[in-house]
């Protein structure tokens, strides 16, 4: 059972995980999808030394500084990380919500194990923006794999020669900025998109699976294999398309061979990561923020109750760009807030879409019903001259919308 710390301090971490090592085992924490950007898994590491104590204290050493390594090239751009300068254990420490040790084993001078390190995210953020680095810290909402497996002139997805699909059920290392689900293949998901409708699947169907799934969107991820070795093939061809606009549209076609393999991976493994590679590096591009670029706006919020104007403050403040939400003016049914965020007007539309809110506007005081999305009743509370004043909505079925879908 992996065990789960929390760091008071450099000498108290290695004191507590000596303690728990000996015996005092932890439930493992569930992990909250808004942790995932920040959190590091399997970071392994194997030191020997005078003695297991000193064993482990060194690894956990080098533990925290692969896991923060780890962590800046998921959010930097890859043209920067060879410019990023390291913080020594002792500070990466201070940065740490959490860990865990999800394996150990330890000999009379020998320690080996794997963690997973919870980083706290402002204190990440503020040390590569102290840095002048530039990083993306905008988490997209999961991706539906659809891993369609073609070996001839037919694709196969829910057959059970399918590799392609079993590879991806097996694979563990698919979060990051780019998240992604992989179906189960119940007969919900073989009815939905049926084997042979890689590039005809009905629209309807991919979404209420989509929707199921809890995605963002879906995948069509084809994989067509090259030699005939008796385990597995020499190499594979990955076509890549997206499904958000209706139909399939081609991204990007590459190839993977087996020299392209890490240790102890297999060749649909290597695979898997390069793709999930190629996604993160599309995110990156889209979301990345150069160090200091910070600005704000102002916006009115609509609401029905005092609960839903409190989770909707909740929601904002987790958007990982938002530094603040200040309260304007407050009346029942509406709020003016303005909200300071990292980058630029588009970055926090995007970072607000993954979060189910949408921004319209803006629009200059006294303008009147630009973009306001709840009918020419609704007068927005006075700004101050000059300002741009949006609308920012949550997404959220009406009322008789919510009663329709619950009664089936």
């Amino acid at each position: 059972m992996a065990k789960t710390y929390k760091p008071f301090g450099r000498l108290r971490i290695v004191f507590y995980a000596i303690l728990f090592a000996l015996g005092a085992g932890l439930a493992e924490r569930p992990v909250m999808a808004a942790d995932d950007l920040y959190t590091i898994r399997g970071i392994q590491v194997d030191v020997t030394a005078e003695d297991a104590a000193k064993a482990r204290e060194k690894a956990f050493s080098q533990a925290q500084v692969k896991a923060f390594r780890a962590l800046a090239e998921q959010l930097m751009p890859e043209t920067e990380i060879d410019t990023l300068v390291l913080p020594d254990a002792r500070d990466i420490s201070t940065f740490i919500m959490d860990f865990e040790i999800t394996q150990e084993q330890l000999s009379r001078v020998r320690y080996i194990a794997t963690y997973t390190f919870r980083f706290r995210n402002d204190d990440v953020r503020n040390y590569l923006s102290g840095q002048g680095l530039s990083f993306a810290d905008i988490q997209s909402k999961p991706v539906l794999i659809l891993p369609f497996y073609q070996p001839g002139a037919y694709q196969i997805l829910w057959h059970n020669d399918n590799d392609w699909l079993k590879a991806w059920q097996q694979y563990r290392h698919v979060r990051g900025l780019v998240p992604v689900v992989i179906p189960i293949g119940d007969i919900r998901d073989i009815t939905d998109i049926p084997d042979d409708r890689a590039m005809t699947y009905d629209p309807a169907a991919l979404a209420d699976m989509i929707d199921r799934y809890g995605a963002g969107e879906a995948l069509i991820v084809i994989a067509e294999p090259h030699g005939s070795p008796p385990q597995e093939p020499d190499s594979l061809d990955i076509t890549l398309y997206r499904t958000d606009l209706g139909t399939p549209q081609y991204i990007t076609r590459f190839n993977v061979a087996r020299a392209e393999q890490q240790e102890d991976e297999t060749l649909f493994a290597a695979a898997i990561r390069t793709t999930h590679r190629h996604l993160q590096q599309a995110w990156r591009q889209q979301t990345t923020v150069a160090a200091g670029q910070e600005t704000s706006l102002q916006a009115n919020i609509v609401f029905a109750d005092m609960n839903e104007w409190m989770a909707i403050q909740r929601e904002l403040r987790d958007i990982s760009i938002i530094r603040n939400v200040r309260i304007i003016s407050l009346r029942p049914g509406e709020a003016r807030v303005e909200i300071q965020y990292r980058g630029d007007e588009s970055r926090l539309r995007l970072a607000l879409s993954q979060a189910d809110f949408t921004l319209r506007g803006g629009q200059r005081p006294g303008a009147g019903g630009y973009g306001n999305p709840y009918g020419a009743g609704y007068v927005a509370p006075a700004a101050t001259a000059g300002d741009i004043v949006y609308e920012l909505q949550k997404n959220r079925p009406l009322p008789w919308e919510r009663m329709t879908h619950d009664d089936g």
